[in-house]
Order: C-alpha cells, then structure tokens, then sequence
C-alpha cells in the first residue's frame, strides 16, 4: 500500500512539471511580440505571407494611413486564418498589414509579388513602414495608370527597402466598383526568384497567345476558301476571346492605354459579354438551330444589347 502511494505521488508530480511546462511555452507563444511577423533569415524560395498578414474591415472608409501610424486602430486589426486572405465583404475596404524582419547578413531588399490578375484589385495603395516613417508608397490597381507601378509586370510587384532590419508593408484593397471579393496572395522573393518568376509568366502568356493566334489564322484561311458562316462565328469567337483575356491579364493596359484606366472596366465588361455573344452565335451555327430556338436567341441578343448599352 505505501508502495503505490509512493508511485501515485510521483505520478501525480509528474503531471503537475508536464503541466506547468506545457503553460509555460504556451504563456510564451501567446504573448511573443513577434508571433505575426515574417522573419527572413535566408530566403532560398518564395515565402508565402498568408500566415503573417493582419487585416481589419474599413467599412466607412474613415481609416487613414495616420491612424494606423499612430496606432489609433491596433485593437482591430485581425489575423489571418486562411490559406490565402480573402475580403467577407466586397463592399467594404480592407486594410492590411505585415511585418517584416529581416535577418540576412546585409538587410538584403527582396520583391513583394501578388500572383493574381490585376482586374482583381481595383485599386490598392501600400506604404511600407520603418518606425511610423514612410520609406515607399505605392497608388496601384486596375484603377491607377500602368506607369505609376514600381516594376513593370502585368501583375502587382514592389520593391521592398533595402539595409533595413525592421519594416511593415501596410495597405488598402477597395473593390467597391466591381463587387469582387479581394485576395492578398502576398509572396515575399529575391530578385532573382522573381526574375525566373516573370520569365515564366511571360513564357506562358506568350504561349497563350500564340496558340490563340495560329487558331485564328487558321480559321480564317478555311473562312476564306470555303466561305463557311460557321468559321466566321469561330474566328469572331476567337478574337472576342482574345481581346477579354488581354483586358483580364493587364495586357491591354500595359501595351495600348497604359495612361487612360478611367474606361478600363467598362470595357472588360464589354468584351466579355461580346466573348458571351460570339459563342452563343458559334454554337446556333454549329448546332444547325436544331437545339437553339428562336426565343433563346431573342433572349440572349437582348441581354447582350442591354448590357452593352447600360456599360456605355
């Protein structure tokens, strides 16, 4: 009986040291000043920020950039949970904000990368931050000349400070004109990573063109021998499909109105829906009107002037 007495204190020691230890780390986690923030020591891949971005929900889009300065919001920002942050609410604006530290041996200046079209953010502003100064700032989105961009790219990249040991990169996305949910797939490269990167992107958009291209050609050669309505609406198709990808990926207004955005969505929206009546005219053709009736037709061919008129 004294034996398992004995044993059963100890048991109960154990528990008590097991307990207090494991409070211990968690009381240490919990109140670590530097739980949110990206520490770089050697960055040999991309670093993807999601786990470090803070965000708080602006809805009277009263906030400015000297309140969070001087930390006026700090119990609202929130941190995110998500894989990739993504807005509840499309109408409102989000602020967000992340802190860097910056561990390499000479405080080296990395690429801050969103790899996302650019017609999802209609506008974002960013300012990166050392001790409340202002060290960049940043007026960007679909709303925002292409010149006025840091690195020229049909996708969102800055420049991050260089011989800096501390810094946040701190923002705003606003969609309200769209009604689009906003998405900050922030990803922190070298210069070097992110050369590779856009010699990628260009490889595939570069690719996508071209497929789309020799497509086109060839469709209206056989246009032109056979004198077919069908490789009409095809080439029609096409080209309508081209020119919505070119207004989504940037290439429009990186390359043809890189000063005048003002239309830029307007015209999106009209290409798209243009895009949406080229096919539908395509497949009446294709389909011989068997399985395309004449009031469907009606119904399409008026939403599609509705909608051209209404984003004119």
């Amino acid at each position: 009986m004294a034996k398992f007495l004995r044993n059963f204190k100890l048991f109960i020691a154990y528990l008590f040291i097991i307990g207090a230890f494991a409070f211990g780390i968690t009381s240490v986690q919990a109140s670590s000043p530097s739980a949110a923030t990206a520490v770089i020591d050697n960055l040999t891949e991309q670093l993807d920020l999601a786990p470090y971005v803070e965000y708080l929900e602006d809805t009277d889009r009263a906030i400015s950039i000297e309140d969070i300065k001087q930390a006026k919001v700090n119990s609202r920002w929130q941190q995110n949970g998500d894989k990739v942050f993504t807005s509840k609410n499309s109408s409102a604006r989000y602020w967000f904000r992340v802190n860097i530290h910056n561990n390499t041996s000479e405080h080296s200046a990395f690429v801050l990368y969103l790899p996302h079209q650019p017609t999802y953010l209609y506008q974002l502003e960013l300012w990166m931050l050392n001790d409340s100064e202002v060290v960049k700032n940043f007026s960007t989105g679909s709303l925002r000349p292409y010149l006025q961009r840091d690195i020229a790219s049909q996708f969102f990249v800055f420049h991050t400070p260089a011989a800096l040991e501390e810094y946040s990169i701190v923002g705003w996305v606003d969609n309200l004109a769209t009604g689009m949910p906003m998405m900050l797939p922030f990803k922190l490269l070298t210069t070097l990573q992110w050369q590779k990167q856009h010699e990628e992107n260009l490889v595939l958009l570069t690719a996508f063109y071209a497929v789309m291209m020799a497509l086109l050609i060839y469709n209206g050669s056989l246009l032109i021998n056979l004198k077919q309505a069908i490789y009409g609406y095809y080439v029609l198709f096409l080209f309508a499909a081209m020119s919505f990808c070119a207004f989504a990926d940037g290439s429009i207004s990186h390359w043809l109105i890189p000063n005048d955005p003002s239309n830029y969505l307007k015209l999106t929206f009209i290409a798209g829906i243009s895009l949406l009546l080229c096919y539908l005219l395509f497949m009446r053709e294709a389909l011989g009107g068997l399985l395309f009736s004449h009031r469907i037709r009606i119904l399409f061919s008026t939403l599609f002037w509705f909608g051209l008129v209404y984003f004119l």
